[in-house]
């Protein structure tokens, strides 16, 4: 009996931001880690914010993300330094007085104490951890939704139409689907699309008829095409 097969981009999705979420959590600790070691020798000194300067990424004209880059300037020994802080508070202005740590072998190697950037590590690896946990949660429902579905045999049979790109990419590849229309007694069409496939390769004919396991009146949203020819 066929099984539903997983989504494999679901699965690389969902383990790359998961592995994210592992990356920036490890960042975070490190950070602190570095931190206890470096504040053994430092030195406490109070610094005025010089610059605030605002970077905002852009992504096909739209603002995507800000980020702030926080210039300092201080004194240590009787000479005055400059540097840059590696966080930012709301309501920060220029003229601010924070206090930062200074290397005494290296005066004009500072560091600030890391508990916001850890903070902002934690929430950046929950919501990517999320979002890859969402991924494999969605495909363990769906392989014991169509599951049910072809053990039970509920489907529709539907007819390939044809190829069209698919919208992946493996390695720089296009992938191609291939579109499927399902037509009932009402002449109402529904379409359905398989999984993505190598450009080399051609799974379905058109004018195939293929089974899509599908509640059809009730998650028409929720469907299999079947992976072997009717």
């Amino acid at each position: 009996m066929e099984k539903y097969k997983f989504e494999r981009f679901h699965l690389i999705f969902g383990a790359v931001f998961c592995a994210l979420a592992v990356l920036l959590l490890y960042a975070g600790i490190a950070n602190v880690f570095k931190w206890n070691r470096f504040k053994e020798t430092a030195v406490p000194v109070n610094a005025q914010i010089a610059e605030i300067h605002k970077r905002v990424s852009r992504s096909g004209g739209k603002q995507r993300k800000r980020t702030y880059d926080v210039d300092v300037v201080y004194e240590y020994d009787g000479r005055e330094y400059s540097g840059e802080v590696n966080y930012y508070i709301q309501g920060m202005d220029v003229g601010d007085i924070l206090t930062i740590y200074v290397d005494p072998a290296d005066p004009g190697y500072t560091m600030s104490e890391p508990w916001n950037g850890l903070v902002m590590s934690i929430i950046m690896a929950i919501v990517t951890g999320g979002v890859g946990t969402a991924f494999f949660v969605y495909e363990l429902r769906m392989k014991k939704y169509i599951n049910g579905l072809i053990e039970a045999d509920k489907c529709v049979f539907a007819v390939c139409t044809r190829e069209k790109p698919s919208g992946t990419k493996v390695n720089g590849v296009s992938y191609n689907c291939a579109e499927f229309i399902y037509t009932d007694s009402s002449d109402k069409k529904t379409y359905f699309y398989s999984y993505p496939y190598p450009p080399d390769t051609q799974p379905y004919s058109p004018g195939e008829s293929v089974k899509v396991y599908v509640d059809i009146d009730i998650k028409p949203r929720r469907y299999y095409v079947s992976q072997g020819k009717q």
